[in-house]
């Protein structure tokens, strides 16, 4: 069973995918268990992939507290409710039951992680630091921020496992000693590298960068106007985002910007010969290559993919984890942060410097150097082996095999 509960948009399932696709290619029955059924039946029903819905609280209300850390995200999910929390983690138990997994992979899946736990079902975790901290005990506070104390994060913490134990009492489980046990299994994979790691790098820690195929997405030529290319994957939800449009529009250089959740009539304003807008996800593989520079709201997927090819960072973080992402990259001096307010002429201003900076660029080209034999395809590699290991040692039952058979026919 491959997992996905929490955070948003596509690069979530784009892991996933990569490794049911090979899982399914070695004679493994796969079920996906995710949060965004659209974006799953654009991505993983093309692919034979049989998914459903995650378990998930419904109408949750916004957490007043700035968040300080990995308790403070739970609390946001539902776990500062008892009853929610509750429903949650009896849903994850019925979907382990009807499934009946030999071993479940969890990308940022805590309540799922939560279930596994009761039943003994093999665990192995992926996703980024920001999804995965470190396990110490209390988790630590997200840095850099004047906020987000240890004492702070620590109190986050008691209340989430004040919640969490009352529902395990509840189920008979046995209770969390702390939150750690959440973000610790039978293999931990970080789908990042520890330059970029949003807690700073960590010492015996599995790094295997990440698991995003590069031949996913629109194939699209750059105009072929200028000497200098950027590209863009920017959102509405950005800072003064029109301001932010007509400021890539104005740059001297070609433009190629991803730009989703905005309709074509609204993009073509800013359109010229030398800037073209994409609403699909723009193909990688043969194009990043040659951008010069990189204009982003700081996702990790985006922000890691653009440096492996040597691309310099221009980044205006809109929640938390980019704005970690975008202190990484710019303490490591591969990138620079947009701070508002945010015009038009800021925003051209900002690309030129960095297109014309030396420096930078050669940060980010050692990044890529440092990082050459990274691939995709070694990263899931090294998961599958770990997958098999867990397999080899719960060998399924006839039954289970038996009983698997109409679930799985029901969702393909």
């Amino acid at each position: 069973m491959l997992t996905w509960e929490c955070g948003r948009n596509l690069g979530h399932l784009s892991r996933l995918r990569l490794l049911a696709r090979r899982l399914i290619a070695q004679g493994y029955c796969v079920l996906a268990v995710v949060r965004d059924m659209p974006s799953a039946s654009a991505l993983l029903n093309s692919a034979g992939i049989a998914f459903m819905q995650s378990p998930r609280a419904i109408g949750v209300p916004p957490v007043s507290a700035r968040i300080t850390g990995y308790a403070d995200l739970l609390l946001s999910q539902g776990w500062r409710d008892r009853s929610a929390l509750w429903g949650m983690l009896r849903a994850w138990i019925s979907v382990y039951e009807m499934f009946e997994p030999d071993a479940v992979v969890l990308d940022y899946a805590p309540t799922a992680r939560l279930a596994a736990r009761i039943l003994n079902v093999p665990s192995i975790l992926v996703g980024t630091g920001f999804e995965l901290p470190p396990a110490r005990n209390p988790l630590p506070a997200f840095p850099g921020f004047p906020w987000a104390t240890s004492e702070a994060a620590a109190a986050s913490e008691r209340c989430a496992l004040e919640n969490v134990n009352a529902v395990l009492s509840a189920h008979r489980a046995r209770p969390l000693a702390s939150l750690c046990s959440l973000v610790e299994a039978e293999s931990r994979y970080l789908t990042t590298f520890a330059e970029l790691d949003h807690y700073g790098a960590r010492e015996a820690s599995e790094y295997v960068g990440p698991l995003a195929d590069p031949l996913d997405g629109r194939r699209i030529e750059w105009p072929g106007h200028s000497a200098k290319r950027v590209f863009a994957y920017l959102r509405p939800e950005m800072t003064e985002f029109a301001a932010m449009l007509k400021g890539l529009a104005a740059t001297d250089a070609d433009v190629v910007a991803y730009v989703p959740g905005v309709s074509s009539e609204s993009l073509a304003r800013f359109e010229t010969p030398r800037c073209v807008f994409s609403r699909e996800p723009v193909r990688h593989a043969g194009f990043l290559e040659e951008a010069d520079a990189c204009l982003s709201y700081a996702p990790a997927g985006t922000v890691t993919a653009a440096l492996l090819k040597g691309v310099p960072q221009l980044m205006a973080p809109v929640h938390l984890e980019s704005q970690l992402t975008a202190q990484r990259v710019a303490s490591e001096g591969m990138g620079r942060m947009l701070l508002s307010p945010r015009s038009p002429e800021q925003v051209t201003h900002a690309l030129e410097a960095l297109l014309s900076d030396r420096d930078t660029r050669l940060r980010a080209r050692g990044f890529a150097e440092r990082h050459r034999g990274s691939t995709p395809e070694a990263a899931v590699a090294r998961i599958i082996v770990s997958i098999e290991t867990l397999c080899r040692e719960r060998v399924p039952s006839q039954t289970r095999a038996r009983n698997t058979q109409p679930l799985m026919a029901a969702l393909s």
